[in-house]
């Protein structure tokens, strides 16, 4: 099977590389569609392995697109027409050249006739799905600035998750770190320099002291194939989950590792229910909305089972019902999307449910930081003490011999 280096548009706004294994670049554009992606480009590759494609820059600074909508959103509601609003953001915007450019084209096609989904969606390489469908609905349902504004708000939220997720992990790895470069200090430095003398003597040593030396010098010997053995290991990972067979099995297996799989379950959730409530609020179909939150999911197999749910959903089985059958949404959001879809107000239920979630991941990354600060401050503590004792122990002996 021929395979084809793509550039794909993820639903975040990012174009990234991939390679894929397809027949036709047909069947590429329909499995991105279905994935909630789209197409930009694609060329025939020549054997070229697709184990060393990066991610390209982002088109667009976050900062310069969240500033945009939220002047367009409020010159909208002031009344002001669409091309006058743009000329207004555009006289005033010097920085941000290339982005600021490409509205400049977006704005002429606005005053050719084109509407401000259908300027903006020609550059679906650049901008997310979720963001031309919001605009497409917000002119649908003629409030566009409010479909903005729902935008925005999904940002913020989303953006604040991402920042929890990275806090709680800053300070341990901050920790872990601080920790392997004081041990490698002690190893390669203090330990030679403290414990040669005592090995000159010829004197048997205590045995956490000879422990200590055997393992010293199998380091100091070893590092460099200790070094190639971590890069190979981590090779053979990077390799491994290029795979989508693999990829899949690996993150079906973390939804299952305690803790870990709570927190990736939470974290979708939240995401998930806040933008399929901001694609309901903005008008769009379930079906759509769905399809569009799908992108969103980092995990495969979680991806995998919304597809099998709006397949149910499209087939005519109830929204809960589909997501229950997957066998991996929490039940508690089960109950409250089931509740929503009988009482009418399934957009305001998910976004309880997206809420609820966000809470609950902040309590789960509270939780685990306070419990796994002070394991590693003790797990260095005992590591450093067996170092320092080990050292002195020869002292000791040597002091009691005398005495």
């Amino acid at each position: 099977m021929p395979t084809y280096r793509c550039k794909i548009a993820t639903s975040d706004g990012y174009v990234v590389e991939r390679v894929i294994a397809a027949d036709t670049i047909d069947s590429i554009k329909a499995q991105l569609v279905k994935d909630g992606t789209h197409l930009v480009s694609a060329r025939k590759s020549a054997g070229t392995s697709s184990f060393f494609s990066f991610k390209s820059q982002i088109y667009i600074k976050s900062k310069a697109f969240y500033a945009f909508n939220q002047e367009l959103s409020v010159l909208l509601k002031a009344g002001l027409p669409v091309v006058t609003a743009f000329d207004n953001i555009l006289l005033k915007k010097k920085q941000h050249h290339g982005f600021y450019k490409l509205l400049g084209d977006i704005r002429n096609d606005i005053a050719s006739g084109e509407s401000v989904s259908g300027a903006v969606g020609k550059y679906s390489h650049i901008f997310s799905p979720l963001y031309v469908a919001s605009l497409k609905a917000g002119e649908s349902g003629g409030d566009l600035p409010g479909a903005i504004f729902n935008y925005l708000a999904y940002i913020r939220k989303t953006d604040a998750l991402k920042q929890k997720v990275k806090a709680a992990s800053i300070y341990p790895l901050i920790l872990s770190v601080c920790s392997i470069f004081v041990v490698a200090f002690l190893i390669f430095f203090v330990v030679p320099a403290v414990t040669g003398s005592f090995v000159e003597t010829g004197r048997d040593l205590p045995f956490f002291t000879t422990l200590l030396l055997n393992i010293t010098d199998f380091v100091k010997r070893r590092y460099g194939l200790m070094g190639m053995g971590v890069v190979l290991i981590f090779c053979l990972g990077y390799f491994f989950l290029r795979w989508e067979r693999s990829a899949l099995i690996f993150d079906r297996f973390l939804l299952r590792v305690p803790f870990v799989g709570e927190i990736i379950t939470c974290y979708f959730m939240a995401r998930f229910s806040a933008t399929l409530s901001t694609m309901l609020s903005s008008g769009n179909p379930l079906n759509l909305a769905v399809r569009i939150a799908s992108g969103l999911v980092g995990n495969r197999y979680m991806h995998g089972c919304i597809m099998r749910a709006l397949h149910g959903l499209e087939q005519g089985v109830g929204f809960a019902d589909s997501l229950e059958s997957t066998g991996v949404f929490p039940n508690m959001a089960i109950s409250m999307i089931a509740a929503g879809e009988e009482g009418g107000s399934l957009e305001s239920v998910l976004m309880d449910v997206a809420k609820f979630y966000d809470t609950d991941i902040e309590n789960k990354l509270t939780m685990i930081t306070s419990s796994l600060e002070p394991l590693l401050m003790v797990i260095m503590g005992v590591i450093i003490g067996f170092i320092v004792l080990a050292m002195y122990m020869p002292i000791f002996q040597m002091a009691g011999t005398i005495g």
